[in-house]
């Protein structure tokens, strides 16, 4: 896994090899933007109000990890609506994680 921030939009990266590299539907890799919890809560109903389905992110601590919902656009690559920073990400998975290698 490679996470990448440009600009404030995150790229997640993902060694997946169960399954094949033009099979996107199954894949985890996606570009993450960061939103506050009020953007996060107007996107879940402008999402509801249109009809358009979304994934809640997992379980997350919170406080370190923020809150997130996923969702694809017509060609099926995955988008993500996220509440953290990568920084704070990043630093939770090193102190929390330690099986994880880390390079900077």
């Amino acid at each position: 896994m490679a996470y990448y921030d440009i600009g404030g939009v995150w790229f997640a990266l993902n060694v997946q090899q169960d399954i094949s590299r033009n099979e996107i539907e199954e894949s985890y890799t996606h570009l993450a933007f960061t939103v506050t919890e009020e953007e996060l809560e107007e996107q879940k109903e402008r999402f509801q109000r249109l009809g358009i389905s979304y994934t809640l992110g997992r379980p997350r601590d919170k406080e370190h990890e923020g809150d997130s919902i996923y969702f694809r656009d017509p060609d099926g690559h995955l988008f993500e609506f996220h509440t953290g920073s990568l920084k704070g990400r990043i630093k939770y998975y090193k102190d929390e994680k330690k099986p994880m290698t880390f390079t900077d």
